[in-house]
């Protein structure tokens, strides 16, 4: 095992937690190889017949650094964070992707907002089964139940819709085929679990939350597992957008002059 391959094994794999010492140690990995700059700074795609001798020797140069340094990245993540960037093309935008993701992560982590009322859902307020003791906007979080955080991939939102869960949440669920209740702003939503599967997934029925509530590709959503058994399974389920309620523009400024930029 060479010098730097040693290196690139002390990282350990970015699996959600700890992004800001993932890519310091990234970094300097990078650094040591001589692609940082790459990664940084990313190239311009040319045609090769536009180019001389020496214009194309650069470029290749170039191409191949980048494809060092993305290799180096991708074996750096955990599946289920590789199925976030996996069409990222170049070393730069996958390594851009991730800051982005991860930031808007924490920062919605920092805020510990409740559940984003209608000014963040454009539509009416759909009416529907709802559980007991339960306001229009739906509830925060309990804090005496189990939860957990996924950001959404292409699969869950278009065009099969289907959610399937990383193995360690999947663990937490049932092993049967069930009805289950996912609430969401208001509404009881009776989505088809499959749990007998190797991977444990959200089939018919989640097509109409991405739906009517406008999820799409990289947002972040919080589910927490009020009722779980071998017959039933009742999720609560909060949607962190960009979109912010005016209501809350103050209290979040305030708690953004905290926020710590990542690298």
């Amino acid at each position: 095992m060479d010098r730097s391959t040693e290196k690139l094994g002390t990282i350990g794999p970015l699996t959600g937690q700890g992004y800001r010492t993932w890519s310091k140690k990234m970094k300097r990995v990078l650094m040591s190889k001589g692609l940082w700059p790459i990664v940084e700074r990313g190239y311009k795609k040319l045609q090769n017949e536009w180019l001389d001798s020496r214009e194309t020797e650069k470029l290749n140069k170039l191409m191949k650094n980048d494809s060092n340094a993305l290799s180096l990245i991708r074996q750096s993540l955990a599946p289920q964070i590789l199925t976030l960037v996996v069409d990222a093309d170049t070393a730069k935008e996958t390594w851009d992707k991730l800051r982005d993701l991860f930031r808007k992560k924490a920062k919605a982590e920092l805020l510990n907002l409740p559940l984003f009322t209608g000014e963040s859902v454009k539509h009416a307020k759909p009416s529907g089964e709802s559980f007991a003791g339960e306001d229009a906007n739906g509830t925060p979080l309990s804090g005496d139940k189990p939860f957990f955080d996924l950001c959404l991939v292409k699969s869950a939102v278009q065009p099969t819709c289907r959610l399937t869960f990383p193995n360690d949440v999947g663990q937490m669920l049932p092993t049967s085929c069930i009805t289950s209740n996912v609430k969401c702003l208001g509404k009881v939503y009776k989505i088809n679990f499959n749990g007998d599967g190797r991977q444990k997934c959200l089939r018919s029925g989640w097509r109409q939350v991405v739906t009517e509530h406008g999820l799409s590709e990289g947002d972040f959503v919080v589910f927490e597992i009020v009722e779980c058994s071998s017959l039933r399974l009742d999720i609560n389920l909060q949607v962190l957008r960009n979109i912010i309620p005016t209501e809350l523009e103050d209290e979040i400024r305030r708690r953004e002059a905290q926020v710590v930029e990542l690298d």
